[in-house]
């Protein structure tokens, strides 16, 4: 039986992300960003996104990084839900403290936005990411990132106050996380030496998990 799953990408990132996960039994349906308002935040953006999932029939939610974020929101507007986050915080208490003092001095807002889509050896060791060919693509996915998107999308983050964590959940994390260090929660399955990008660099054991978890 095939079973729908909603994917939902990282922040910069698009569908391609998830491009070496093989998963036969499944019907990948990758949610669209649609273009947020300036006063959205997390929980109004997830109302905005929410028109793109039958809600009808029994829902799973597959997020990433920030996508993931946008799961849990999603996941308290659909009953009985279903939601694996990969590589994201679950909460807002989740989230580096270093990442909100970086938003309270308004650091973000400053850093030319030509230098975001410049990956470089240091964008690659944050990420995780090893292979050149998940180094290229993640280059062209940054220089493809609309600047209005990913400079709401960070203030969203670091404006983000949910602490309830979704009732149906399973955490993926790597224990080599740079990005969003891992926190662990009651329903977590570590990957180790699994770095941000490890839906990549890992796809064979997480294709694996994910197996195990929708059956």
């Amino acid at each position: 039986m095939i079973k729908k799953v909603y994917f939902i990408s990282g922040l910069g990132a698009d569908k391609r992300i998830f491009s070496n996960l093989e998963l036969p039994n499944i019907e990948a349906i990758h949610i669209d960003w649609v273009r947020p308002s300036e006063e959205d935040t997390m929980a109004t953006y997830a109302l905005k996104l929410l028109p793109q999932i039958d809600t009808t029939v029994p829902v799973t939610l597959l997020g990433l990084s920030f996508g993931g974020m946008l799961a849990v929101e999603l996941s308290h507007l659909i009953e009985g839900s279903q939601t694996i986050l990969l590589s994201t915080a679950v909460t807002a208490s989740a989230i580096p403290l270093r990442y909100k003092l970086l938003g309270k001095w308004k650091v973000p807002n400053k850093v030319p936005f030509s230098l975001i889509q410049k990956a470089n050896a240091l964008t690659y060791h944050f990420f995780g990411i090893k292979k050149a060919a998940h180094q290229a693509l993640l280059k062209d996915i940054l220089l493809n990132t609309d600047e209005y998107f990913f400079r709401w999308a960070i203030q969203a983050i670091l404006n983000w106050e949910s602490e309830k964590v979704p009732l149906h959940v399973t955490q993926i994390h790597g224990t080599k996380d740079k990005i969003l260090p891992i926190v662990r929660t009651s329903n977590i399955i570590e990957v180790k030496d699994g770095g941000h990008f490890m839906v990549l660099e890992q796809a064979d054991l997480v294709t694996e998990i994910l197996e195990g978890i929708l059956g």
